[in-house]
């Protein structure tokens, strides 16, 4: 299993872990984007034809734009899945690659009366499959009870009031340690 799964074996309560995954993949997603910026600006030394250059830049700073995104989906992910819910997660996920899917062909080919983008088309559609799939996530742990009263409401409160700890960073660098090399392969392989 991933790492929710033992930091929910280990007591921890399930909204602190919610949150901590959030944050551990928007860390590690803006630390990913500072890395593929650096990648993207260096991107004519790697060896391409030089024509395809002009087609692959546009296509990489939409990916890089989506990358948030997919951390971000990943977090709330890890957590249905460490809850035994993966059925929410699953049915998310496949409705992100149906969209994709549906926007590849209308965005790449020009079709419903929109411009043909090609490789960028197929771009446009992954961002806004991924965005999509972070809004569902969101809308159901907002609206479905069991999620709203059992972890949501810990996301920003712990005790009743913010938490404010000496230990919060230590536990954060402890789950970052265990959750990269754990989720890193899933992250790019379990997206639109």
């Amino acid at each position: 299993m991933n790492s929710l799964w033992n930091l929910l074996l280990n007591g921890q309560p399930a909204g602190q872990a919610l949150r901590n995954s959030l944050l551990a993949n928007l860390m590690v997603a803006l630390l990913l984007t500072v890395c593929m910026t650096v990648l993207y600006l260096n991107i004519e030394r790697l060896g391409q034809p030089e024509e395809l250059i002009p087609l692959i830049k546009p296509y990489y700073l939409v990916l890089l734009a989506s990358l948030v995104f997919v951390m971000l989906f990943n977090g709330f992910k890890q957590f249905t899945d460490g809850i035994t819910d993966t059925k929410t997660a699953m049915w998310i996920l496949l409705g992100g690659n149906v969209l994709n899917i549906i926007g590849n062909y209308i965005l790449i080919y020009g079709k419903l009366g929109l411009p043909e983008l090609g490789l960028l088309g197929a771009g446009v559609s992954t961002l806004f499959s991924r965005i999509v799939m972070v809004i569902i996530f969101i809308i159901i742990f907002m609206r479905s009870p069991r999620f709203v009263r059992q972890y949501f409401l810990y996301i920003f409160q712990y005790n009743g009031k913010v938490k404010e700890s000496a230990e919060a960073p230590s536990f954060l660098n402890q789950r970052i340690l265990i959750s990269v090399p754990q989720d890193a392969p899933e992250s790019l392989s379990a997206s639109p």
